[in-house]
């Protein structure tokens, strides 16, 4: 069986969450089918490491550089369709006989699929865009974004055989709009293959690691700043916060205060997350899943989350990790590991224990593995696929 797997960006480095479910995903998938993985390529971005990285496995990695919308484009999609917007992508897989099955990473790249297309067609949905456009968009255009969105969204489900996400939380929610959709949940993982960070002594150092680019990293690790950083302050004198990720914009500057450090990218989260006292995950909207929770108790790493940042993931308030919904409650959680070590190792160990033993990507590959099968197997290749 052969997939073309289409990406809208080109999933390397693998630093953040949507490159890194990509890459493992397809790499595990190429070993059960043949697969083409399809990038629209952004500013600045080279396939040859990606290409390398997944050589050993067989996949074929191709590259396609953006186009301007038309006008009718401009006025009828969302600004993610727009940006992602690829004729060159258009042509190419008009042109495809030889794939039983495609799948796109995201629904945007819907308008880029003609209305004939090589085998079943499969959208995956990393999170939900609805949900996020109506947690961070605001402003006079965000009823309009929202729109589009709905529409993108509307035109994903009715032109494609399935929909897979990455919790049963957001397949449910998609289901509520879409009763006759197909969902199927594949949730995010580790690479069980890479050895432990190193064993170190845990600082007394509070981690927030992520994009800070992303806006809703940036709108959590304000609010934590400003609704519970002060108090642990005041609490644990000597506590510092560390800032680890790309992107940190002038609105982090001055809000974090002196016992804070942005040290902007890091080579290797996992030896970060191996030396810190707490991870905190104070993420308060998102959607999908967060793989920074699942590479942190990979490490061990003791960890408290508000419930939506940990959304998804199976774990378990008092077992896994701690969980905390308001400011108050979240800085008394974060008091609670930094003053009992050894409760702190207790969840960060089991934590662990739970990631590697239900997490690794293979396992989490093997679902859409079944789901492409099944489709590619009823279906004859180049199956007319409605607008």
């Amino acid at each position: 069986m052969k997939v073309v797997w289409i990406a809208p960006v080109v999933p390397w480095p693998l630093e953040r969450g949507g490159a890194l479910r990509t890459f493992h995903l397809a790499r595990e998938a190429a070993r059960s089918v043949a697969l083409e993985l399809w990038c629209v390529r952004q500013p600045g971005a080279d396939l040859e490491p990606l290409r390398a990285a997944l050589a050993p496995d067989g996949v074929v990695v191709r590259g396609f550089e953006r186009g301007p919308p038309s006008g009718a484009a401009r006025m009828l999609h969302a600004r993610r369709e727009r940006w992602f917007h690829a004729p060159e992508l258009t042509r190419a897989l008009a042109a495809q006989s030889g794939a039983d099955l495609v799948q796109l990473d995201e629904p945007c790249l819907i308008q880029a699929v003609p209305p004939r297309c090589a085998g079943p067609l499969v959208v995956q949905h990393p999170k939900l865009d609805l949900e996020f456009a109506a947690a961070t968009l605001a402003g006079p255009r965000a009823a309009l974004e929202r729109l589009r969105l709905a529409r993108m969204e509307r035109s994903a489900v009715a032109r494609a055989a399935a929909q897979v996400l990455a919790t049963a939380e957001d397949a449910a929610r998609l289901r509520s709009r879409h009763p006759a959709a197909r969902t199927v949940v594949v949730p995010n993982g580790v690479d069980r293959a890479r050895p432990a960070p190193a064993a170190v002594e845990r600082e007394r150092t509070l981690l927030f690691l992520g994009a800070l680019d992303y806006e809703p990293n940036v709108e959590a690790l304000l609010h934590f700043a400003r609704a519970s950083w002060p108090s642990l302050r005041a609490a644990e004198p000597e506590l510092e916060l560390c800032v680890a990720g790309s992107g940190a914009g002038e609105r982090l500057a001055g809000v974090l205060g002196p016992r804070a450090r942005l040290v902007g990218r890091v080579e290797d989260a996992r030896a970060e997350f191996a030396r810190a006292g707490v991870v905190i995950v104070p993420l308060c909207t998102g959607g999908g899943s967060r793989l920074k929770i699942l590479e942190a108790l990979s490490c061990g790493a003791p960890l408290v989350s508000t419930p939506v940042g940990a959304e998804g993931l199976g774990l378990r308030h008092g077992e896994h990790l701690l969980l905390a919904d308001s400011p108050a409650e979240f800085s008394a959680a974060v008091r609670t590991l930094l003053r009992d070590p050894v409760r702190a190792a207790r969840l960060g160990a089991a934590g662990r224990d739970h990631v590697l033993s239900r997490c690794g990507w293979d396992q989490c590959a093997a679902p859409l593995v079944e789901l492409w099968t099944a489709l590619a197997t009823r279906t004859p290749r180049r199956a007319s696929v409605e607008a």
